[in-house]
């Protein structure tokens, strides 16, 4: 990229003046996971200095959606003005992260704190530029919290709120919407098969257990012989308790739902219930077996 990247972290951070509008939002997508989007109707950003912050827990990583230059395969904000590394001769050594540094002027704490500064600028010749819309990073959330984004004045110059935002034409002041979004944890993985199904009967935390899609209801080890196994007689009790009874949808009144193994209703007379014989199936095949598989969640 040679002495162009000067050029750039000089020129990234300029103080804008017209207006495009820039919509910046967080999606979360589960496991803790929070997407960052920009969206301009628009002329294209040159760069973005934002405070992302949350209610409760900490930031513990943030994933840029790309890393450099633009090509003609991969297209965004890749260029970090406030860590990148330069050789003398303008080689690029370290391509480094969005987050700037805790100690920097006007920087949140950083990850692990419930704030961090992100800089992330675009480097592109004609017809590799990035698109209207698409993602800058991802973070992670400890807990369940609301996620806020919000202009850093240290890297975007004037403006009150400060815009967060410097267009490709320094001289245009954009107007900037940041949408907010609330993270809830999920214990049972959104890329998994049957996490439909979670949701479906109330996200009960039984699901949520390792061995339960192979017959463990409780949990718990339980004593057999002079061994110990993780399905015996305290599941059974709990299948016996929801076999073919109807489920209300909340698993604190029909707590019984951890017996539902297969994660999926059954015909029963004229409807249907989540505890049936398909599950005495699931139990009868890991009753007092030694070693149960804790892949449920996988």
């Amino acid at each position: 990229m040679k002495k162009i990247v000067f050029s750039l972290v000089v020129l990234l951070f300029a103080a804008p003046a017209l207006a495009t509008t820039v919509t910046i939002d967080a999606c979360d997508i589960g496991g803790g996971e929070v997407e960052i989007w920009y969206t301009t109707d628009n002329n294209l950003p040159r760069a973005f200095g934002l405070d992302i912050t949350v209610s409760d827990g900490n930031i513990i990583a943030c994933v840029p959606a790309m890393v450099g230059e633009c090509n003609d395969v991969l297209q965004g904000y890749g260029i970090f003005p406030g860590t990148i590394q330069i050789a003398g001769d303008g080689t690029v050594t370290d391509d480094g992260t969005p987050v700037a540094p805790a100690d920097d002027p006007g920087a949140l704490g950083g990850i692990n704190t419930d704030g961090i500064t992100i800089e992330m600028g675009s480097l592109y010749v004609d017809g590799n530029e990035p698109g209207t819309s698409g993602l800058l990073c991802t973070i992670t959330v400890t807990e369940d919290c609301t996620v806020t984004i919000a202009g850093n004045a240290a890297r975007c110059g004037e403006g009150s709120p400060a815009r967060g935002v410097i267009m490709v034409d320094p001289d245009e002041v954009p107007d900037v919407n940041y949408i907010p979004g609330d993270v809830f944890i999920y214990c049972f993985p959104s890329d998994h098969p049957d996490f439909g199904e979670w949701q479906t009967v109330g996200e009960p935390d039984s699901w949520c257990w390792v061995r339960q899609c192979h017959g463990d209801a409780d949990n718990a080890d339980e004593v057999f012989g002079r061994g110990r196994v993780w399905v015996g007689l305290n599941d059974i009790t709990v299948l016996v308790a929801g076999f073919r009874v109807p489920y209300s949808g909340d698993p604190l009144v029909h707590p019984w739902i951890a017996a539902d193994f297969d994660h999926a209703d059954e015909v029963f007379g004229r409807g249907r219930v989540r505890v049936g014989l398909n599950d005495i199936t699931v139990l009868v095949n890991y009753f007092r077996v030694p070693t149960v598989p804790d892949d449920c969640l996988d």
